[in-house]
C-alpha cells in the first residue's frame, strides 16, 4: 500500500503562495489540479483526489468541474467527512456533489468515506475496474484548514488526535467521535500518514487569521501541536496557497 507508512524524514514546504483575491486562487488552484491528475492518468490509466469540505474550496470545485480532463478515469473521495443524520445538507459529500461532480466532473466515481473505516484498501480496483494489481495513490489532497490550525477532522487534543496523527500508522482513515475538542458530530478522517504520503498536497485558506495561523506554522516552532504543522512537517510535496 501507497499511501503513507514509510516517510523519509522531514521535508521543506514551498513558500505561501499569495493570491491578490479568491477568485483568481480559485481558478489557479481548479488548474493545478487539473494538470496534476491528467498527468496521473497519462502515466498510469488512472488518478484519485480527495477533496476538503467547507466553504473555501467551493469556487475551485465549480471551476474544476468544468475542465476537460479524462474524469472517466479519476476517482474523487473526501479528505474528511461529517455524519449529520438531522442535515444531509451539512455533509461534505452532499456539498461535492453540488460543486465539483458536476459538468464535465459528472463523469468521475466517487467513493464516499464509509462511517466505520474498513482495514487500509488496496486499491479503487472495483471503481475504476483496474486489474488486481493495482494499489491505491493519492494523486491528489486538497486540504482547508480551520482558524484552529486543524486539518480534515483531525483536531489537537481530539479524541482520534493519537490514532490520526500518527506519521508512521498504516490507517488511511480514523474514526473522529463527536466532542467539545473536535466536531459537534461524529466524523471520519484522513490519517496524517495518509496524507502525509500523497503525490501532492494543496492547502488552501483564506482571511487574515488564517494567515497569521499559517505563518506560525510556517516558522517551524517544534512546540506547536497544531495538526497543520505536523502536516507542513511531513507531506512530501506540498504548497500553501492563501487569498484575502
Amino acid at each position: 500500500m501507497a499511501h503513507g507508512g514509510q516517510h523519509g524524514g522531514e521535508t521543506r514546504v514551498n513558500p505561501l503562495r499569495v493570491f491578490p483575491n479568491a477568485d483568481l486562487m480559485a481558478r489557479m488552484v481548479a488548474a493545478e489540479i487539473a494538470d496534476h491528475l491528467q498527468g496521473a492518468v497519462d502515466e498510469r490509466g488512472w488518478a484519485t483526489v480527495a477533496a476538503a469540505g467547507g466553504r473555501t474550496p467551493r469556487a475551485t470545485y465549480g471551476y474544476l468541474a468544468r475542465l476537460p480532463i479524462s474524469w472517466r478515469r479519476i476517482l474523487v473521495t473526501l479528505t474528511d467527512e461529517r455524519f449529520v443524520a438531522s442535515d444531509p445538507m451539512d455533509s461534505n459529500e452532499q456539498m461535492l456533489r453540488e460543486t465539483l461532480l458536476q459538468h464535465q466532473a459528472a463523469e468521475a466515481t466517487f467513493l464516499p468515506l464509509p462511517r466505520d473505516p474498513p482495514p487500509p484498501t488496496v486499491g479503487p480496483r472495483r471503481q475504476l475496474g483496474l486489474p488486481a494489481s493495482a494499489q491505491w495513490t493519492d494523486d491528489l489532497i486538497l486540504l482547508g484548514m480551520g482558524e484552529d490550525g486543524h486539518v480534515a477532522s483531525l483536531f489537537a487534543g481530539g479524541p482520534a488526535s493519537g490514532e490520526g496523527l500518527q506519521i508512521d500508522g498504516d490507517k488511511r482513515c480514523v474514526s473522529v467521535p463527536a466532542s467539545r475538542s473536535s466536531s459537534a458530530h461524529p466524523c471520519v478522517s484522513l490519517t496524517l500518514s495518509s496524507i502525509a504520503g500523497a503525490r501532492r498536497v494543496i492547502l488552501a485558506i483564506t482571511g487574515r487569521a488564517k494567515r497569521r495561523r499559517i505563518e506560525r506554522a510556517l516558522s517551524d516552532d517544534r512546540s506547536q501541536a497544531m495538526p497543520v504543522s505536523a502536516v507542513l512537517r511531513y507531506a512530501r510535496n506540498m504548497s500553501v496557497v492563501w487569498a484575502p
